[in-house]
């Protein structure tokens, strides 16, 4: 499973890297909207929650483009099988994306809850 998740890394290309960076800070700040559960760490929060899937949606793109830019020279009798193979492979930076926006979005969630109920305990 492990060479699974590193061959993916690798067909993703140079956005891996830049989706699991905000990935990482994503996390970090529902962490932080969790454990301080204020105004100011909901907008941080928020804010970064989405950037590593937008992010690996514009990475699919970019591979994408790039795959049919590649097929413009290929045999078309091989170009559907490499067009499957390509699609497969740009597809795994939004895939990622969407995992590491997900893997920060229950500590988010948890803060905004709190947050929400200390607001209401507050107005009571």
């Amino acid at each position: 499973m492990l060479r699974t998740v590193v061959d993916s890394f690798r067909e993703g290309g140079g956005f891996m890297y830049v989706v699991l960076a905000l990935g990482m800070l994503a996390l970090a700040a529902a962490i932080l909207h969790l454990v301080f559960a204020r105004t100011w760490s909901l907008v941080i929060g928020a804010s970064l929650l989405v950037t590593p899937f937008v992010i690996g949606l514009i990475g699919t793109q970019a591979g994408l483009s790039k795959m049919r830019e590649a097929l413009q020279g290929v045999d078309p009798s091989q170009a559907a099988m490499l067009q499957a193979v390509g699609e497969q492979e740009a597809g795994v930076n939004w895939r990622f994306g969407a995992i590491a926006s997900g893997a920060a979005l229950l500590p988010f969630a948890l803060g905004e809850l709190r947050r929400r109920l200390k607001g209401s305990k507050t107005a009571a």
